[in-house]
């Protein structure tokens, strides 16, 4: 006997259980096919190993086999099983479509095996049809909620019959929301005013500067370009000024773009610096005097002459002193210029020389530079005055001395009596 093995159902092109024959022990079973067509041979002996199941055709396709168990002669009861192959349906693919945004789509009709169900997907919901469905699409309104731009959808049909499925097809469903766009040329600079960059005239202009247009689904009309606005910031080194432009296609719809000038003045000022000068006391010294400078100059403003510092190089007799006075315009760029001021006391002091004296018998007194009683100088208020020396011309009965008396001021000059 053989025990009576499983029906089997499945798809064209998958593979199908191995049989394996149970029944009296020694036993052996042969066995016929009536339907070779799905992958298996028409007659065996043994076991049947998997195969993989053919069907080339539209509809499922059965095959009957028949088991026989042989024993030493004797023949028992056949028993019989079935293969059945289901056909992979197929389908036609749809046609791509493309509409405008909130206009109706062509409805699509599915064409392919006979009986079978198609499931699709849809990757884009935004364009006004579900997630997934089945059977055919009816028409429904196409959705583009953004201007300028195409929602495009792509739906996936998988086709199905008796549980197996064919190979998906995809179609896309664009739905393009006209718009005209309008591209200004580069950003611009100026650096004392927007004067430097005027609006553009006409859209000539604008397109020979860098500009374009253009419209999706529709003309552009060139003598709409108009200059909308023109709007400072409000701040200055830098101002930022934002130019509007706008355009119109057939269709009235409005394209705009902005444009900035950034003005900006980055260049120094000019100016010279007074005079070098020399004098020979710091009382001397004539104080700052920003007017001194007469050639301030800027490329945009009336420059500001300041006076900066004095500074000192510690030295005596003489002393350097490096006066700065700065130049700025009215974005704060700025220079600096120095005037180079000497203090030198280059003349000497002054003084009278004390009477002449004799002394009868001698001795001579002693030296006294308080006999010297008029000193001056210039500079130093009171010069100093020392005895020198005594000189004496080896006479006697008269011996004359030269007394010698030194009148130095703060710079070391000397003046001798």
């Amino acid at each position: 006997m053989v025990n009576d093995p499983a029906d089997q159902t499945l798809c064209a092109s998958t593979a199908t259980t191995a049989v394996t024959f149970t029944g009296t022990a020694g036993a052996t079973f042969n066995w016929t096919n009536n339907t070779p067509s799905i992958g298996l041979a028409a007659s065996g002996s043994g076991n049947i190993a998997s195969f993989t199941a053919i069907n080339a055709g539209t509809t499922p396709v059965t095959a009957t086999i028949t088991v026989t168990p042989t024993l030493a002669g004797c023949t028992g009861t056949a028993q019989t099983f079935t293969i059945t192959v289901n056909p992979i349906p197929t389908l036609t693919d749809p046609a791509d479509q493309t509409l405008c945004a909130n206009t109706a789509t062509t409805a699509v009709t599915f064409v392919g095996t006979a009986g079978a169900t198609f499931n699709w997907t849809n990757n884009n919901t935004s364009i006004g049809l579900a997630a997934s469905g089945s059977g055919d699409i009816a028409s429904f309104t196409g959705l583009n909620p953004t201007p300028g731009t195409t929602a495009t959808a792509t739906i996936t049909v998988t086709p199905v019959l008796s549980g197996c499925s064919g190979t998906p097809q995809t179609f896309t469903i664009s739905v393009i929301n006209t718009l005209p766009t309008l591209t200004c040329p580069g950003n611009l600079t100026a650096v004392c005013s927007i004067t430097e960059q005027p609006a553009y005239a006409n859209y000539a202009a604008f397109v020979a500067a860098g500009g374009s247009s253009s419209s999706v689904g529709g003309t552009i009309n060139t003598a709409s370009f108009t200059l909308v606005s023109e709007v400072s910031d409000g701040n200055t080194c830098p101002e930022t000024v934002t130019r509007t432009y706008s355009i119109q296609d057939d269709c009235g719809s409005t394209a705009t773009c902005t444009q900035t000038i950034v003005i900006n003045d980055n260049i120094n000022p000019t100016a010279t610096a007074p005079a070098n000068i020399t004098v020979e006391c710091i009382g001397d010294v004539p104080a700052a005097d920003p007017t001194l400078i007469t050639d301030e100059a800027d490329n945009c403003s009336v420059p500001t002459v300041a006076f900066v510092s004095d500074a000192s190089d510690g030295n005596t007799c003489p002393e350097t002193i490096t006066r700065t006075y700065s130049i700025t315009d009215a974005c704060g760029n700025t220079i600096t210029v120095t005037q180079t001021i000497v203090v030198d006391d280059t003349t000497n002091p002054t003084a009278s020389n004390p009477s002449s004296i004799t002394v009868p018998g001698g001795p001579a007194p002693a030296p006294d530079p308080t006999v010297v009683v008029d000193e001056a100088d210039n500079c130093t208020l009171n010069p100093t005055v020392a005895f020198v020396s005594d000189v004496t011309d080896g006479n006697l009965c008269p011996e004359t001395i030269t007394r010698t008396y030194s009148v130095t001021d703060n710079c070391g000059a000397i003046k001798l009596r």
